[in-house]
């Protein structure tokens, strides 16, 4: 009874107010007659239109809260904190107070509320004449506390932000150098992020600003790799390329050269390394622009974590497309291997390393064939210069490893160990466009995949495309001058990227990838009237260019490369004898001069020293000569005598091998591994020495030859039949190319042991050797298959004609976790470990990071761990949502993740622990053992 006769009172008393309120007090509820209520409010906007109560509200209060006017008359109310933070007022009372901009919102009325908005006049705001009970309601903004974390690797300012709710600000993050802003995340919101400045509005509660900084890949280095693809005119393309890869934060930029099938061989390249991507992209500008050489673009599809290696494809406006690959093989201030000669040695043979800061101490300092090969021993070392002899036990194909105390290099290209020499039992013959060409000379690339040859009929160089056995283009030599120059000897660089090409009173100089002419050079260089093939030779380091003055009387002129092809200096030869043939040993220390007519002699040249040695005589009339790839003979053809003979610098004899009447040898080659002789001559066949068991043979091939060259893997001969107006071919050799595809890393060799791709994708092979192919897969990414001709399916090709396979390499991909907001934030880095995060409360969380770091190098590496992760991915965010909600259960699985990550972190340590609890287990089996035997006795 009392509790009702309470409520009754309440409810009475609660009616009177009402009534006061809405139609005036004492007593009076009509408008225009007592008095009237009038009450203010105060409320709080907490955002998307929330509205908080005022006594929850620190932003701003209104006082006092109710008045009671006599009708008629005005009231005020006094409205405290700062006016700026109020958003609208709406009021059933007339309101005097001027506003600052007043808006009506559409005239909407609010049960009788007009709303407005404006700023009051100072803290007051006052009715007109009140002649009704009426509302006003203020609306206020919150005063919101933003904190942030920074994480690692940068920082923000501020470090903290009072605001208002709804309102926008901004924060500048600042990664350190090496660093950019990899994501953010909290405060609910979605903002945004333009460069380093980061934009929060509508923020309706505090809140934590957490910042994730990554590491920009490092690519700034010297890198080097090869290149495929198909072009629309010439069909399938290959080469290598290199570059001095400059980088500012995440630009990149750089000279770039490349080698092989391709119109334009320099270039500049330009990209970007931002590791927010999944790819590292840009482009290459090659010379001269626009044209004939369009831009290609190129992306980086895949590359390690530590970003020395990569792969992924290019394209060339349309007309062509493919793959590349590569790895990064110095830094931009350590030793750098710019190339060696020669590309192609066997064991005993000398090796010149060409490069810069290369210089090294003898004992402290390694030099290797492939990293933790054959231990290598120079002979010299300098700061652009390593002479070595090749050891007796050598391995497989690899590039050379340099380590020193400024850092370690590798070679762009691997020094190919397979040596041998051409099948002499097998020719085909090649002819040329023009149709009196009369071929007098001629040179393989350093690659082997093209020869040159000097025309002296017609004073061009043509290009021997050697894959398909046919002439691919020539140019003529003759810059300033009307009339055609007869050409007759020619030599490559050895870093293969220039031909010269010596004619009577000139020397041209030509791009090897190219064939544009780049320079003519007017220098003493005769060989016309007396027939001189080997009047041209270029020392093992491309320093000097030795040309021949065939006349009596004649000169050597010794021309400095590196220094606008100046004449160094000049041998003058005797009144009555000329000098014919050059050549440089490849020791790079001596050069040696078939001197021919009054004296017959070598004549000898110390490189080094820059002196004249004693000469060495040797047979009669001496035209042509070659040094053996271990520098310690000599080989010298004798025309008039028919001979060849030979000197051997360790023991000082002389050997002469007689190859029958009316021979006349003009020219000759010395395998690459030592072991033959081949002589071109005036008769119709090819001359063959043994030199171990000084056996001579002969291959027939139809007319007379001049020049004669051996491709620098030795399987196959080029020799000059000017009378024909042709080449022959000796070896029967076939061309098997390796292409790899799907954007991924990885490596193909070959057994019998001729490709490394990685660095060396082709290689030509005897007529029906069976080649195995074997893939190399490095961790995080899988081999799927060949591709390529219908032989290459198996992974064995049988080389009876030229082959083609495809090598498809992909990386393993990160499973892709279900759409998650986990609080808003913009996230552009990894993905999140959902039962870790909702348990530690960020993915920022270095427990979370160990976590994440561990399934990206352990679990995604292979098949069983990617299956776990999808399966994880497909099941664990309803379970981490839950486990959000739970404080005590977050506590829970936060001590379990707690010991995994300790073992993850610790393995040792925790396999001890392990082991430790189960020998403790075991022990204390034992004693219950005995305890119960003791007691059961």
């Amino acid at each position: 009874m009392i509790r009702a006769r309470y409520c009754k009172r309440w409810l009475l008393s609660w009616t009177v107010a009402m009534l006061a309120a809405c139609g005036g007090g004492g007593g009076g509820g009509e408008e225009g007659q007592g008095s009237h209520a009038v009450r203010a409010e105060a409320y709080c906007e907490a955002g998307s239109g929330a509205i908080v109560d005022y006594q929850e509200c620190s932003a701003g209060k209104v006082s006092p809260q109710q008045v009671i006017v006599e009708n008629g008359n005005a009231t005020s109310f006094r409205v405290s904190d700062e006016p700026l933070l109020i958003t609208q007022v709406e009021s059933s009372c007339k309101i005097n107070t001027p506003l600052k901009n007043p808006r009506v919102y559409s005239s909407q009325e609010f049960g009788g509320m007009q709303s407005v908005s404006g700023e009051l006049s100072g803290d007051s705001l006052t009715t007109a004449a009140v002649t009704y009970g009426c509302n006003i309601r203020i609306y206020f903004l919150r005063e919101l506390e933003i904190s942030t974390d920074a994480g690692l690797h940068g920082s923000i300012e501020p470090q903290r932000k009072i605001v208002s709710s709804r309102t926008t600000t901004e924060f500048k993050l600042n990664p350190d150098d090496g660093y950019v802003v990899g994501g953010v995340e909290g405060c609910g919101t979605g903002g945004s992020l333009e460069g380093n400045t980061f934009t929060i509005s509508n923020v309706t509660s505090d809140c934590l600003l957490s910042v994730h900084y990554l590491e920009i890949p490092d690519m700034a280095g010297i890198w080097s790799g090869t290149w495929e693809g198909v072009d629309a005119a010439f069909g399938p393309v290959a080469g290598t390329w290199v570059t001095r890869m400059l980088q500012n934060q995440t630009r990149l930029s750089g000279p770039i050269e490349f080698s092989g099938d391709l119109d334009c061989a320099e270039g500049n390249m330009s990209g970007i390394a931002d590791p927010r991507e999944s790819t590292i992209s840009g482009e290459i500008e090659r010379h001269p622009s626009p044209e004939p050489c369009p831009t290609s673009s190129w992306i980086f599809s895949a590359f390690d974590d530590k970003a020395t290696s990569a792969s992924g494809q290019w394209s060339k406006s349309g007309l062509s497309s493919g793959a590349f690959e590569g790895r990064r093989i110095a830094t931009l201030d350590g030793p750098n291997i710019h190339s060696f000669y020669p590309p192609w040695a066997g064991a005993g043979a000398y090796v010149t390393i060409v490069g810069e800061r290369l210089d090294m101490s003898l004992i402290n300092d390694s030099l290797s064939l492939g990293f933790g090969g054959t231990m290598l021993v120079p002979e010299a070392a300098g700061e652009s210069m390593i002479l070595l002899k090749l050891p007796g036990a050598i391995g497989d194909s690899e590039q050379f490893y340099l380590s020193t105390p400024k850092g370690a290099a590798l070679s762009p290209l691997p020094l190919n160990t397979g040596v041998t020499g051409p099948d002499s039992g097998y020719i085909q013959w090649i002819s040329l466009a023009d149709t009196n060409p009369q071929p007098a000379s001629v040179v393989f690339s350093i690659n082997n995949r093209r020869a040159f040859v000097a025309n002296r009929g017609t004073g061009s160089v043509s290009m021997i495309n050697t894959d398909l056995s046919q002439e691919f283009t020539s140019t003529p030599i003759a810059a300033r001058w009307l009339q055609q120059v007869a050409v007759h000897a020619i030599a490559a660089d050895p870093d293969g990227r220039r031909i010269y090409v010596a004619g009577d009173g000139i020397v041209g100089v030509l791009h090897a990838h190219t064939m544009e002419l780049l320079d003519t050079l007017e220098l003493p260089a005769y060989g016309s009237a007396q027939t001189n093939p080997q009047g041209v030779a270029v020392s093992p380091d491309g320093r000097w260019l030795l040309l021949s003055e065939a006349t009596p009387g004649g000169r050597i002129s010794i021309v400095d490369t590196d220094n606008g092809y100046r004449i160094a200096d000049t041998l003058m030869m005797p009144t009555g004898s000329a000098p014919r043939g050059v050549a440089v040993s490849p020791d790079n220390r001596h050069a040696y001069i078939a001197l021919s007519g009054s004296v017959n002699q070598v004549r000898v040249y110390d490189l080094l020293a820059g002196i004249e040695l004693s000469p060495i005589d040797i047979g009669e009339s001496p035209i042509a000569i070659a040094v053996t790839p271990d520098a310690s003979r000599i080989f010298v053809t004798n025309g008039p005598a028919d001979t060849v003979h030979s000197y051997d610098f360790n023991s000082g004899l002389t050997q002469v091998f007689d190859l029958g009447p009316a021979v006349y040898p003009n020219a000759l080659a010395i395998t690459p591994d030592g072991a033959r002789v081949l002589v071109a001559n005036d008769s119709n066949s090819i001359y063959v020495i043994d030199i171990a068991s000084s056996v001579v043979i002969s291959v027939a091939v139809g007319d007379a030859s001049s020049g004669i060259a051996i491709s620098r893997d030795g399987r196959r001969a080029y020799a000059t039949l000017p009378r024909s107006n042709r080449l022959v071919e000796i070896g029967n050799q076939r061309t098997l190319r390796i292409s790899k595809q799907g954007g991924g890393l990885g490596t193909v060799r070959t057994q019998p042991d001729a490709i490394n791709c990685g660095t060396e994708c082709s290689a030509t092979f005897a007529v029906g050797t069976q080649v195995v192919l074997r893939p190399g897969i490095p961790t995080g990414f899988r081999f799927d298959g060949w591709g390529g001709d219908s032989d290459c399916q198996d992974g064995r090709v049988s080389m009876t004609a030229n082959r083609y396979c495809v090598a498809s390499f992909s990386k393993i991909p990160a499973p892709s976790p279900p759409p998650y907001s986990g609080g808003g934030g913009v996230d552009v880095g990894p993905q999140h470990c959902f039962i870790a995060t909702a348990a530690y409360g960020s993915w920022l969380d270095p427990h979370v990071v160990s976590l994440r770091l561990f399934r990206d190098q352990h679990l995604l590496t292979n098949a069983a761990g990617t299956w776990f992760v999808e399966f994880y991915y497909r099941h664990s965010p309803p379970l981490a949502d839950y486990i959000r909600q739970h404080e005590s259960l977050r506590a829970v699985v936060r001590a379990l993740l707690a010991i995994i990550v300790y073992a993850i972190e610790y393995p040792l340590a925790a396999g001890l622990t392990i082991w430790l609890l189960l020998l403790l287990s075991a022990r204390r089996r034992v004693i219950r053992r005995q305890a119960r035997r003791f007691a059961s006795a």
